[in-house]
C-alpha cells in the first residue's frame, strides 16, 4: 500500500473543516428560549405603558402581568403594575408589587420609598377608621428610613392617643420634637396631653414653644387669650403692691404673670422698672430685651425704647457719681440712640464732657439742648458756667481780651450773677478798658451789695480816691471758686456759693 505524504494529510484535514463550515452555514441558528421570552415580555411591557397612558387600566394590568409571567426577574414590570394599582386605589396590591420590585432590585431606593409611602397611606387610613393596632403595624412597615421620622412618630402618637395610652403618646411626641423642634402639630398636641394629665406648667411651656414658631396659629391664639386674662390679673396685683410700697411682693406677682404670659411686654416693662429703681441695671436691661420680642404686636415699641434709654441714663448717672466720666459717656450714647429727643440725656453727656475739660463737646451738646428746648434754665446755667470757666483760663494765661468775650457770653446766659461781672471787670482793667471795668463793678454791686471784692474795686474809681490799683491778691483768678455757679434762684443779699459739679448730672423727670 502506498504511503500518504504529510502534505496530503494536511490537505484532507482542511477539506473536512471547510465541509463542516459550509454545513453549519446551511443549517438555521437556534435561538435560546429565554431570549425569546425576554423579547416578548418587553413587548408586553411597552404595550402596558401605552395602555396606562391611555388610562386603560385593565389592559395595562394584563400586559404587565403577562410581561412578569414571561420574565419574572425585571423589577420595572412589578413597579409598573404597582403604579396601576395605585391608580385603582388598591393599596394592598400596590404595596406587594413595589415590595417585590425592591426584592428584585434592592439597590433602587425609589422602590423602597414607594413601599414606605404606600404603607404610610394605609396606616393613615387605618388610623382614620380607628383601627389603631393595624395602623401601628403598618407604621412599622413604613419606618424603613425613607420617610421623615418626626411624621412617623407623630402618627404613632395619634394611635396611642386613640387607644388611651397617653404616656406612650407623649414619648412619641417627644421623639418627633427632638427630630424637629419646630413641628407645630407635635408641640400643640404635647401641650394638650400635658394639660390633660394635670401638668399645666409643662403644657404651657410647650405651647410657648409653639408660639415662638407661629404665633398666628389658631390654637396658639386661643392659648394667648386665656393666658393674657390670667396674666393681667397678677399684673394688676403687682401695680397695687408697688403703690403700697411692697416691692418684694410685686416681683412675686409679676413672676406669676409671666408664667401665664411669658413675653407680655407691659409686665416685662414694669419688672424692668422695678429693677431700675433697685439699681439692678443688668437685670432691667435683660427684661427690656425680652420685652422687644412682642413690642410691635402690642404697640409698645415707643415705651420699650423709652425704658431702655432711661436705664442706660441711670447707669450713666451712677458712673458719673463715681467720676467714671468716659464710661458714663458710652452709656449716654446708648441712651440717646434709643431716644434722640430727650434733653436731659444731652445735658448729662455734656456734664461728663465738661468734667473731662472737653468744653467744645460740652458746648455742642448744651446748644443742641437749646435747639430742642429753647430757654432751658438749667442748660443756660451750664453754658454760663462753661464760658466763665473758659474766661478764667484765658485770664490766667494773660488773654484778657479773649477772656472778656467768654465772660460776656457767661453774662448773656446769667445776667444776675455778680461773679461774672467782677471777672469781666478784672479782664477789662488789664486791657486798659477802665470804662468797661467801672461799669462791670458797678453792675456787680447792684446785683450783690455785699460783694466785698466788687465794692473794693468800685471804690478805686470814685473821684475822692487815687487812680485805680489792683486790690491785694487779685492778680490771678481762683479757678476753683470761679468754676461754681449760683443757682438762678439764689438770693442776692448775701454772697453764696453756686451749684457744685457733682450736682449737675441729672435724670429725666
Amino acid at each position: 500500500m502506498a504511503e500518504v505524504s504529510t502534505e496530503e494529510k494536511v490537505s484532507e484535514v482542511q477539506q473536512v473543516q471547510e465541509d463542516v463550515a459550509a454545513l453549519q452555514l446551511a443549517l438555521p441558528v437556534a435561538t435560546p428560549t429565554h431570549t425569546i421570552q425576554a423579547s416578548q415580555a418587553q413587548t408586553r411591557y411597552n404595550e402596558g405603558l401605552v395602555a396606562l397612558e391611555e388610562q386603560d387600566l385593565d389592559t395595562a394590568i394584563a400586559c404587565f402581568s403577562r410581561a412578569i409571567f414571561l420574565d419574572p426577574d425585571v423589577a420595572e414590570y412589578y413597579a409598573a403594575r404597582g403604579e396601576v394599582y395605585l391608580h385603582l386605589c388598591d393599596l394592598n396590591s400596590a404595596f406587594y408589587n413595589y415590595r417585590h420590585a425592591h426584592k428584585v432590585f434592592p439597590s433602587n431606593e425609589s422602590f423602597l420609598t414607594s413601599v414606605c409611602v404606600i404603607a404610610m397611606k394605609q396606616a393613615l387610613i387605618a388610623l382614620n377608621e380607628e383601627r389603631y393596632a393595624d395602623s401601628l403595624q403598618l407604621l412599622a412597615k413604613a419606618d424603613q428610613g425613607c420617610l421623615p421620622q418626626q411624621y412617623i412618630a407623630y402618627t404613632r402618637a395619634l394611635c396611642y392617643v386613640g387607644s388611651k395610652d397617653l404616656p406612650a403618646a407623649l414619648y412619641e411626641l417627644e421623639r418627633a420634637i427632638q427630630v424637629d423642634g419646630r413641628y407645630m402639630d407635635a408641640l400643640i398636641l404635647k401641650a394638650k396631653l400635658l394639660w390633660e394629665t394635670g401638668q399645666t406648667l409643662a403644657g404651657n411651656n410647650e405651647m410657648w414653644k409653639a408660639h415662638a414658631v407661629d404665633h398666628r396659629h389658631p390654637d396658639v391664639d386661643e392659648f394667648l387669650r386665656r393666658m393674657k386674662g390670667s396674666s393681667d390679673e397678677y399684673y394688676m396685683l403687682a401695680t397695687r403692691d408697688i403703690f403700697m410700697g411692697d416691692v418684694k411682693r410685686a416681683f412675686q406677682h409679676l413672676q406669676v404673670a409671666l408664667e401665664f404670659d411669658h413675653n407680655s411686654t407691659k409686665v416685662l416693662l414694669l419688672k424692668a422698672g422695678l429693677y431700675r429703681r433697685q439699681k439692678q441695671f443688668e437685670d432691667a436691661l435683660r427684661e427690656l430685651e425680652l420685652a422687644t420680642r412682642r413690642m410691635h404686636e402690642e404697640s409698645l415699641q415707643e415705651e420699650v425704647n423709652r425704658q431702655i434709654s432711661l436705664t442706660y441714663n441711670d447707669m450713666a448717672l451712677h458712673l458719673f457719681k463715681d467720676r467714671l466720666y468716659e464710661d458714663a459717656i458710652v452709656l449716654l450714647n446708648e441712651a440717646i440712640a434709643f431716644d434722640k429727643k430727650e434733653v436731659d440725656f444731652y445735658i448729662s453727656r455734656a456734664d461728663c464732657f465738661r468734667e473731662l475739660k472737653k468744653y467744645q463737646q460740652a458746648l455742642a451738646d448744651y446748644h443742641f439742648c437749646l435747639e430742642l428746648q429753647p430757654s432751658h434754665a438749667e442748660v443756660e446755667n451750664r453754658l454760663a458756667y462753661i464760658h466763665n470757666a473758659l474766661g478764667v483760663d484765658l485770664y490766667n494765661e494773660g488773654g484778657y481780651e479773649q477772656a472778656q468775650v467768654e465772660f460776656t457770653r457767661a453774662i448773656h446766659y446769667r445776667p444776675q450773677n455778680a461773679e461774672f461781672f467782677v471777672n469781666r471787670g478784672r479782664a477789662a482793667y488789664h486791657s486798659a478798658d477802665m470804662d468797661q471795668a467801672f461799669r462791670d463793678y458797678k453792675s456787680a454791686v447792684a446785683i450783690d451789695p455785699y460783694h466785698a471784692e466788687a465794692q473794693t474795686w468800685l471804690e478805686q474809681f470814685l473821684p475822692t480816691k487815687p487812680s485805680p490799683a489792683l486790690p491785694a491778691g487779685s492778680g490771678m483768678l481762683d479757678r476753683t471758686q470761679q468754676l461754681h455757679l449760683r443757682s438762678p434762684n439764689t438770693a442776692t443779699r448775701k454772697p453764696q456759693k453756686g451749684v457744685t459739679v457733682a450736682a449737675m448730672a441729672r435724670s429725666p423727670r
